[in-house]
């Protein structure tokens, strides 16, 4: 058996930057509030991921777009909002490659319950 190993963000997906993700599961999730507050800390993210501490703005990112949420309701942004803008950025050309195989692993820094049902049911 072949296997491929892919990274989703900046390999899979054209854009290295999951931020844009972050805020629609905000803005989906509960609405302009935890939208309005992801956004006024992205110069903080911005900075965190200059100064090389990217793990710290990723969970930031993270912290922002789902706390207080039920694991329910990030699925259900995951399942009816996610996919389009998933499809949207995928790379054709590395989305040959990796389909090509027949077994592939993807390697994410988004949490799983955001990439989990796109990877399984679109790639």
């Amino acid at each position: 058996m072949e296997y491929v190993v892919s990274e989703f963000e900046g390999t899979l997906l054209k854009d290295l930057d999951p931020f844009s993700y972050f805020m629609l599961v905000a803005f989906e999730a509960s609405g302009l509030i935890r939208f309005a507050s992801l956004l006024l800390f992205w110069p903080v993210i911005r900075l965190l991921e200059m100064l090389g501490l990217d793990n710290a703005g990723l969970k930031l990112m993270v912290f922002f777009a789902t706390i207080g949420l039920r694991v329910s309701e990030i699925e259900s942004v995951s399942r009816a909002v996610l996919p389009k803008f998933y499809m949207d950025d995928v790379d054709m050309e590395a989305w040959k490659v990796f389909s090509s195989h027949d077994r592939s692993v993807v390697v994410t820094k988004t949490p799983r319950i955001m990439v989990e049902r796109f990877t399984n049911e679109h790639l």
